[in-house]
């Protein structure tokens, strides 16, 4: 069987994707023990080490191999004889995208999706007026999140029915850890631009107690005009639209990565270029749905019942969608991107 090493633990590698086995002529032994023989390789220190020497966490119920040294990701090493480009080709991103839209209701689908909206609508119902909001607020999102990474996961492996949900057996690893990554990423996609507001705030002799909070909490961009003069606006937009840019292969790269660190310049530039084409439309379609979700929050203030129960649906329909996507682009593109280290399992 055909296992992609990497990729949160080991997952079943589907047929339609390219894959490359890679040779090793000599045997490799520990960094750490010189008498035994290594089995897995940092992608960032690029050190071999067994597995007494590597650090397992778990990402949403998932295995994750770090080096214990320099916390990069370690790869499972393997013997192989003969080297073999591609399996069967893969259909293209644009011949799967127009599915996209029908996927959370294929083979399925559409139960899993009535249910979800249902209950995490109730659950948010309960966090507006109970006592423990903020904790069942922060379980909703956590959870949400965690089925996101899932189904860029099963996505990415060629699976086409709706990733099931995510086991729930500990808070911090299933819920926070989730959370955070993504929290994580989008702050850091877009602290360019809030750096470049405050410190533009702070040339300008503004004070930025009270505009800080705005800013972070509302929006940079938007606080600008009011704040900065033209060229700060101008500078602020255009470090806003890059980060909106960068965000998508960004928590592409998290989610499959496992860590916060695939965030980095040198993984996410290339692999946009590498993809360009495909990943113009991504961009794209994240901006269309962006709008739609703003727009479907609107509806749920000025129509306080209607709008709700147009809200959660629609947010959770696009919710599956983005992350289907984003699936979609590494999943016809693996190769090319070369992020993991594709092998036969012994």
């Amino acid at each position: 069987m055909i296992y992609i090493h990497g990729v949160a633990g080991s997952i079943p590698a589907p047929p339609t994707i390219f894959f490359k086995k890679v040779s090793f002529v000599e045997q490799k032994t520990c960094k750490n023990h010189d008498q035994v023989e290594a089995k897995w390789k940092c992608e960032i220190c690029q050190g071999y080490f067994c597995d007494e020497c590597i650090k397992v966490s778990q990402i949403t119920g998932l295995d994750i191999q770090t080096c214990k040294g320099c916390g990069g990701k370690c790869d499972l090493l393997s013997k192989v004889e003969s080297v073999q480009s591609q399996v069967s080709p893969a259909a293209s991103f644009f011949d799967q995208l127009p599915s996209v839209f029908a996927y959370p209701f294929v083979r399925g689908g559409l139960s899993r999706f009535i249910i979800g909206v249902i209950f995490f609508s109730f659950l948010n119902f309960i966090a507006s007026f109970s006592i423990f909001g903020f904790a069942t607020a922060l379980f909703v999102a956590g959870y949400i999140i965690a089925w996101f990474i899932g189904i860029i996961h099963s996505t990415a492996n060629g699976e086409d029915d709706l990733a099931a949900w995510p086991e729930f057996r500990d808070f911090w690893s299933d819920i926070i850890h989730p959370y955070l990554l993504f929290m994580l990423t989008a702050f850091l996609c877009r602290l360019p631009a809030l750096l470049s507001y405050f410190g533009l705030l702070y040339l300008a002799g503004v004070s930025s107690s009270i505009f800080s909070l705005f800013a972070v909490f509302i929006n940079p961009f938007a606080a600008a005009y009011a704040f900065l003069p033209l060229y700060g606006i101008i500078l602020v937009a255009l470090l806003e639209i890059l980060g909106a840019i960068y965000f998508p292969m960004g928590i592409l790269a998290v989610a499959l990565y496992g860590t916060v660190g695939a965030l980095h310049p040198r993984v996410v530039v290339p692999s946009i270029f590498k993809a360009l084409g495909p990943y113009t439309i991504v961009c794209f379609l994240f901006m269309v749905i962006g709008m739609m979700n703003a727009l479907s929050s609107f509806f749920g203030v000025i129509l306080p019942v209607i709008g709700l129960l147009m809200t959660y649906p629609f947010t959770f329909y696009l919710i599956i969608v983005q992350a289907r996507i984003l699936g979609l682009i590494y999943r016809t593109h693996a190769e090319k991107l070369d992020w993991f280290q594709f092998t036969t399992a012994e």
